[in-house]
């Protein structure tokens, strides 16, 4: 065999590969997440026999305890979290009445979650994003600050008339004329009808 025969060979092999790979990728991932099921539920049980015999649910180190009645689970579990097969598992952080496990794929594009009644339900994105954007009842943003009520501007007489000349008005014998302001002058005749209608 020529080292051309064997350049040729090498390559139709990376071709084959490279073709390969990506539809062999979708089987992995299936298989990830089939693992990701059944260990949810492994967890859900183990959880649930702790909590039948204590009267609620913990995190997995106190789990893996030889107390109350441990231990539930192995000494694998020596936190809030586990990871297996690039999967991240995560239960409650301590003494809890309520659980929600969650198992957060590889690529953090997907993750599940079982609840007390032992339901999968598949989510996108990652659990802590999920958790962040949803709000905690009875908590609200704070409310944006109102922009002050905008005072009107004082009620200012009118500038007298300037004449052509540039000399103001007493000086050319007329008498200076300051009408009251309109506001002024509807109250005043409103009330001047009170008072006649009075009388």
């Amino acid at each position: 065999m020529t080292l051309i025969e064997l350049l040729i060979l090498l390559a139709i092999v990376f071709v084959v590969v490279f073709i390969a790979l990506p539809t062999l990728n979708p089987v992995r991932t299936r298989d990830v997440e089939r693992f990701a099921r059944k260990h949810l539920l492994y967890l859900y049980e183990r959880e649930r026999a702790y909590f039948l015999r204590n009267g609620h649910y913990q995190s997995f180190a106190v789990l893996a305890k030889v107390e109350n009645g441990g231990p539930f689970l192995d000494r694998r579990y020596t936190g809030t979290e586990y990871r297996e097969r690039g999967v991240v598992f995560k239960g409650p952080e301590g003494e809890s009445s309520e659980l929600l496990l969650t198992a957060e794929l590889p690529g953090g594009k997907k993750f599940l979650q079982v609840d007390a009644k032992g339901r999968i339900t598949e989510h996108k994105g990652s659990p802590s994003a999920e958790s962040a954007a949803t709000e905690q009842p009875g908590e609200s943003a704070p409310p944006a600050e109102r922009p002050e009520a905008e005072t009107p501007p004082p009620l200012v007489p009118p500038k007298e008339p300037v004449v052509p000349d540039g000399s103001p008005p007493e000086t050319r014998g007329e008498p200076e004329t300051v009408s009251r302001p309109a506001l002024v002058r509807g109250w005043s005749d409103i009330l001047g009808g009170i008072i006649r209608q009075g009388l």
